[in-house]
């Protein structure tokens, strides 16, 4: 009888012991069975809509599922894949201009035009793909950042995945994209690399709105580091370039969309567009007052105490996570990103898919029930929670 010296038992019981050791393994375990279920959720959703005769809100012909997972910012991101950005910007009957893809950045669809070109295969395919993979990274990176301060990485990584919008991480959105490249600049930005913070901060800022947070975070990082006396002269001026040019990326669009439209207030129209089914003609915009504005046309005065009473909440939630343990880079960004969605979004049934970049505040602690049964019933709840998610952001009006 031939002795291999290792019993299969131990194969496996070691295999368990350096998954249990390793943040990255055991984010992308949790990750994969994570998209085992969501994708479960999506073809439940997708075939009881069917079976039901729903009305698909963002329709499809045909509409089979491969099509179901580019709804909605996905039809847009697959015309700016196949035919690039409208010339010149399309208007309605009354002369105004009208939704349009000049509102979603470039970095996401030219990345998925580049691999149709390559693959031959179709934007149904590759789109969600390309999300996955992202996605994939994402969860990586979140573990990551949460084991340089003092958080919970297994636990963030889990109620990321279990989070009732997390199925926009497979679908032909760019959230995924900019949630990685995000996470990336905020461990660059910890291990003071800030040269790779501004390479991966531009890249963010190509891919969703919401980049000139990370430039912020960048500036609070650098001006506690100094307090703290805690930098040098040289890492400060290598931020300085570093914010600013992320900054600027943030602020580019807008004047590409002019130059190459002819129309000064290309970008602005477009999104204010978007806006008009819930403002009506007066849609317009001013920094810092969205939230109020539709608060207003709703509840009246009303409507402004409830969103000021929302707010100030919320900043109590951001000062207690300011003062928590979680890596520095991570509070800067979350409280930068929180103060951007209040200055320039209108809040309505997408807001809450746009709080995913808030992601590294997951990892607090505080966040993590104390007993194994707690956990359990948390993302139990969270899971269940996906199912009418999914039929509110796919089938609801204004996702």
């Amino acid at each position: 009888m031939v002795r291999w010296g290792v019993r299969p038992n131990d194969v496996l019981r070691r295999a368990r012991t350096a998954i249990a050791g390793s943040d990255a393994a055991s984010a992308l375990l949790v990750y994969l069975a994570s998209r085992v279920y969501t994708t479960a959720v999506l073809a439940g959703v997708f075939a009881l809509a069917t079976a039901n005769g729903w009305t698909f809100a963002s329709h499809r012909d045909p509409q089979s599922f491969a099509n179901f997972l580019w709804s909605w910012d996905g039809s847009a991101y697959r015309s700016i894949a196949r035919h690039g950005y409208p010339v010149p910007l399309p208007h309605d009957a009354e002369g105004r201009v009208s939704s349009n893809p000049w509102a979603f950045l470039p970095l996401y669809p030219a990345l998925v035009a580049a691999l149709m070109r390559v693959t031959g295969l179709g934007f149904a395919v590759l789109a969600p793909a390309v999300s996955v993979v992202a996605g994939a990274i994402a969860v990586v990176l979140l573990a990551r950042l949460a084991r340089r301060g003092d958080g919970s990485p297994r636990w963030a990584v889990v109620l990321l995945c279990a989070a009732p919008l997390t199925f926009v991480l497979q679908v032909a959105y760019a959230e995924s994209l900019f949630l990685a490249l995000a996470l990336g600049a905020l461990v660059a930005l910890h291990d003071r690399r800030y040269a790779l913070v501004g390479v991966l901060g531009v890249a963010a800022a190509a891919t969703r709105p919401g980049a000139l947070a990370l430039a912020l975070a960048v500036a609070i990082v650098v001006v506690v580091r100094v307090r703290a006396r805690d930098i040098r002269a040289g890492e400060v001026a290598r931020a300085a370039i570093s914010a600013t040019a992320i900054g600027l990326a943030g602020l580019a669009w807008p004047v590409i969309a002019a130059v190459v439209t002819g129309d000064r207030n290309a970008y602005l129209a477009t999104e204010t567009a978007f806006w008009r089914p819930l403002l009506g003609d007066d849609a317009g915009f001013l920094p810092l007052t969205p939230w109020f504005v539709l608060a207003y046309r709703y509840l009246g005065v009303g409507g402004i105490a409830l969103v000021a009473v929302v707010l100030l909440a919320a900043g109590a939630v951001l000062v207690a996570l300011a003062r928590g343990r979680i890596a520095l880079a991570s509070r800067a960004f979350v409280v930068s990103y929180a103060l951007y969605l209040v200055a320039v979004f209108l809040p309505q049934q997408s807001t809450v898919r746009l709080l995913l970049p808030m992601a590294p505040a997951l990892a607090d602690r505080r966040l993590r029930p104390g007993t194994a049964r707690g956990r359990v019933a948390v993302v139990v709840a969270l899971c269940a929670l996906q199912i009418p998610a999914v039929a509110a952001l796919w089938f609801g009006s204004f996702p």
